[in-house]
């Protein structure tokens, strides 16, 4: 047997039977499950910190690349300017800004506050 695939089912009858005996309750659940899925995964998106757009040498010609630098809490932050910077990296994908294309990459954990001159 697949472990998990016996609490599955019971949850798929669980719903099956709520749906045919209280429809009014089964949607209600179904909304409470999607707005706790909604909440979830908003919590998880990275705070945005600043965007850079950069003119880049593409095999037909100059590309904007706009880099959107974000922060996230569960990224372990650097301890001093000196230490490395950890750094979560999205895929390169094409967008669309003022009707033109736009290619656009996401850094997470980038530091948003400098040290004052002098200090290390």
């Amino acid at each position: 047997s697949i472990p998990g695939l016996d609490n599955a089912q019971q949850l798929w009858s669980m719903l099956d039977d709520m749906a045919d005996n209280d429809p009014e309750a089964y949607a209600q659940y179904m909304q409470e499950q999607m707005k706790a899925m909604k909440d979830e995964a908003q919590a998880n998106l990275p705070t945005p910190a600043f965007c850079a757009r950069v003119a880049v040498q593409g095999s037909t010609g100059k590309i904007a690349l706009y880099i959107n630098a974000c922060h996230h809490a569960s990224m372990k932050p650097s301890v001093s300017p000196d230490d490395p910077v950890n750094l979560a990296v999205s895929t390169l994908r094409k967008g669309e800004h003022k009707g033109k294309t736009v290619h656009i990459v996401m850094l997470s954990q980038v530091m948003t506050t400098l040290p004052a001159p002098g200090e290390t």
